[in-house]
């Protein structure tokens, strides 16, 4: 199954891509965005231009997960202009709600009236994630309807029980007008037709089936795909995959079983699952697709065997798209605008081109220009080195940092015993950065794997887990130090490998908790920027954090008052104990096996000084 990502509609970009459905007859695509933007534009290759359909920004929370985060055009759309949309409201300063509202069309579809809403139902949340949202209708005329756990610490019992709405699927029949009714055979003789799932954030219905098939984010171990069937229970809370999560409540609960995992060690958030039906790429009928977010890795699933059709797209993806002739988009989820739409073509060779070996690389033949960082980041305590070599007549603006296309970092990691992997960072023709890991002796490793010594090698969607922009340690904070009493950052300049005015990135303190936090956490940790709120960035101020005196979004590791940061307690900061945390615990997610105690101290240490959260 060699498939490939293209560009499709190259003169449109988004941001915070939540959503993309063709229009029935399927000549425009509605698109939505988590800030509230519902926009439309024709389905022609050169479309430079959108309209706005629904402006939900002054309504929907930005926060989290929460956001605009379903659509559906109701089986009616071309005579009623009738369509449904999801969305929250309030946040972490107030109430959380879900709301499934219908929308109508005052003019032929160009726009949907905000006047218009008529509420269907709402659901009050429990935190600002896990709330699922998305909406479609069956071929059976019934409208489905995700929510997640609801969110916030821990596990939530909920999920288990088919009187909540809570890690459910819902079904329901809804009119053009009017209120919903609940089919007479739902299983439950309420709303839910299936349960027990965590966060049901991505899914679809295949049309020609019927079948429902949902990407259920995992907890600390597993993602799952799930085939939903009327009144399965799919194990949530109880168990994550067939991972018992808590031995003395292991009961038989006749859950219903997965039909594909993956790992964390293959990323952390799945987003699934369309069936492709499409004639452009045979080999993949009928298989079911899905991928993930963090790490832009592509399966596909078909009669109890699942595939790897790309170990990374380099894209993160939050829903998976399919056009009315059956063939796939992939919509680029970006925090800061840019992200592209890209068609799942396919491919004459395989995914993976790169050169096998180091050697036939060709690295040894380029000019390679050595540097050195500040700060490095912690990698299993082992020695680094660092290179970079550039396309010939190229050089890197200082003022941006933005490293040209071709540039390849290359870093060797070392040991007592000698030569442990050599990394490379490439920039490839399309503008995205690939990494790829080498054996001692050269050869090309495809996955992750930590060796005897217990030191750990990245997959290539570990790397692009942090590198998500590229490059983390080309920033004058980490280059300013000085090599043989001569500034790096002059020599850089005097030997053209830089030009123009070093960028002001402030300044890291080696030795410092700050800037130990800001090398090996700021690059998930960096504000909204990421979809995280915490900002562990060194030049953020301590009250600007979104950590001091904060509450856990997330897991609070069971420990009673626990805070982000809570000064003069680094046993109840989760900021530390997450460092120093085992197995799917410990921060940074894809990083070294052993811990780094000597950081970890200094972070204990910070926060145990710290009287308060003034700056």
């Amino acid at each position: 199954m060699a498939v490939t990502i293209e560009p499709a509609f190259p003169a449109l970009s988004f941001n915070r891509i939540t959503g993309l459905n063709p229009t029935p007859d399927g000549s425009e695509w509605f698109l939505l965005t988590q800030d509230g933007q519902l926009e439309a534009f024709e389905n022609t290759d050169d479309v430079s231009e959108t309209r706005t359909v629904l402006d939900l920004t002054g309504v929907v929370t930005l926060e989290s997960e929460l956001g605009l985060l379903g659509f559906a055009f109701s089986p009616t759309w071309d005579d009623s202009g009738v369509a449904y949309v999801s969305y929250t409201t309030g946040g972490s300063e107030g109430t959380i709600t879900s709301h499934i509202s219908r929308f109508t069309s005052t003019d032929g579809g160009q726009t949907l009236d905000p006047a218009s809403e008529e509420s269907i139902l709402t659901l009050e949340q429990t935190g600002t994630n896990h709330n699922g949202g998305k909406l479609a209708f069956h071929p059976d005329g019934s409208l489905f309807i995700g929510f997640g756990d609801g969110g916030g610490s821990g596990r939530k019992y909920t999920a288990a029980d088919p009187t909540t709405w809570f890690g459910s699927m819902l079904r329901i029949q809804v009119e053009d007008t009017g209120a919903y009714t609940v089919p007479a055979d739902n299983p439950f003789d309420n709303e839910v037709w299936a349960y027990g799932l965590r966060n049901p954030w991505s899914w679809h219905i295949d049309d020609e089936t019927g079948d429902v098939w949902v990407g259920d984010v995992g907890w600390l171990t597993w993602e799952e795909l799930n085939r939903i069937e009327k009144g399965g229970f799919y194990g949530w809370p109880y168990y994550e995959a067939d991972l018992c999560s808590k031995d003395e409540e292991c009961l038989e609960y006749g859950q219903r079983r997965p039909l594909a995992v993956y790992g964390h060690d293959e990323g952390v958030s799945i987003t699934g699952g369309p069936v492709y039906r499409g004639a452009g790429i045979p080999t993949l009928q009928g298989a079911t697709l899905f991928t993930d977010f963090s790490t832009g890795k592509l399966w596909a699933h078909r009669d109890g065997e699942t595939v790897v059709l790309s170990e990374t797209t380099g894209l993160r993806v939050a829903h998976i798209a399919v056009g009315r002739d059956g063939e796939v988009l992939l919509p680029e989820f970006t925090y800061g605008g840019g992200g592209g739409l890209y068609a799942l073509v396919a491919s004459e060779t395989t995914e993976d081109t790169f050169p096998s070996t180091l050697a036939e690389t060709g690295c040894d033949e380029t000019v390679r220009i050595p540097y050195e960082v500040a700060v490095p980041f912690w990698s299993d305590d082992v020695d680094k080195t660092r290179w970079v070599a550039l396309p010939d007549d190229e050089t890197i603006d200082a003022t941006t940092w933005s490293l040209p296309i071709g540039t390849v970092l290359g870093k060797e990691f070392l040991n007592e015993t000698g030569l442990l992997e050599t990394r490379l960072l490439v920039r490839h023709d399309s503008g995205e950065w690939a990494g790829y890991a080498f054996s001692g002796d050269g050869a090309l490793l495809p996955g992750a794997l930590v060796l005897d010594d217990g030191y750990r090698v990245p997959s290539r969607g570990d790397c692009l887990r942090c590198h998500t922009d590229g490059p983390l340690a080309w920033r004058t904070d980490q280059l300013a130090v000085e090599r043989e009493g001569i500034s790096q950052l002059d020599w850089l300049d005097a030997i053209d490998v830089t030009r123009g005015a070093p960028r002001d990135d402030g300044t890291l303190e080696p030795g410092s908790a700050r800037a130990w936090l800001d090398v090996n956490c700021a690059m998930c940790h960096d504000g909204e920027a990421n979809g995280l709120t915490m900002d562990l960035r060194n030049t953020t101020a301590l009250s600007e954090m979104a950590a001091c005196d904060v509450e856990p979004q997330g897991w609070d590791l069971d420990v009673d008052g626990a805070l982000r940061v809570a000064p003069g307690s680094a046993e109840t900061s989760l900021v530390h104990l997450r460092l120093v945390a085992d197995g799917a615990h410990r921060m940074p997610p894809v990083g070294p096996v052993t811990l780094d105690t000597v950081g970890a101290e200094r972070v204990a240490d910070w926060i145990d000084a710290l009287e308060d959260c003034s700056d």
